[in-house]
């Protein structure tokens, strides 16, 4: 009686090897896939003050278009003022304004996404203070801007979503020692980016 031929235990070593290599890196490619990577990556990248891993994780032409909208509205509230104050002359200054409002856009649009990046690496930037938009509280956003006055991030919560949007609440303290909780929105493109934020009520 022949007996069963036995597997060498180099070979079952290899074997379960190899397979525990390929299911942890599969776990890790999914793992590398979801919205909570992308909020983690997002957040060392700004905390390691690096710009470009920073832009790779955030839509910085979703997030400036935000401010562009806004911007907007008081930039016609503006227009309708001179406007009125030019008289006569009214509707050229209505006229020009339609005629530059691509050109003004796209300026204001690169002025946030280059403040972003320089608040970025500076390590003063905040999503809460870019939250105040929502309430349309541009002086606080000019200062933003221009000086880099920063909230100190505190803490992340759960990621929530579906398959192609989700949405994190970070968690910053102001300077006022107040506690306030900005939720950013994430799409699923190519990866996962944030694409907007808000602010939640006390």
């Amino acid at each position: 009686m022949a007996g069963k031929a036995r597997i060498p235990w180099p070979m079952l070593l290899g074997v379960a090897l190899a397979f525990l290599i390929t299911v942890g890196g599969g776990g890790w490619y999914l793992w590398m896939q979801t919205p909570q990577y992308a909020v983690g990556q997002m957040l060392k990248a700004q905390a390691d003050r690096d710009v470009e891993a920073f832009a790779t994780w955030v839509d910085l032409d979703a997030v400036s278009e935000q401010v562009v909208v806004l911007g907007e509205g008081r930039l016609d509230e503006a227009m309708e003022k001179l406007a009125g104050m030019a008289g006569q002359w009214g509707g050229g200054v209505r006229a020009m304004a339609s005629k530059k409002r691509g050109e003004i856009r796209d300026g204001l649009k690169r002025f946030v996404q280059d403040a972003i990046r320089e608040r970025v690496a500076a390590g003063t930037f905040s999503w809460h203070l870019l939250s105040v938009l929502e309430q349309g509280k541009l002086d606080e956003l000019r200062t933003w801007l221009t000086s880099g006055s920063s909230a100190t991030f505190v803490s992340q919560g759960p990621v929530r979503g579906s398959a192609k949007s989700a949405e994190a609440t970070l968690r910053y303290r102001t300077e006022d020692e107040e506690v306030v909780d900005v939720v950013i929105r994430l799409q699923k493109g190519t990866r996962w980016q944030v694409v907007s934020v808000r602010q939640l009520p006390p």
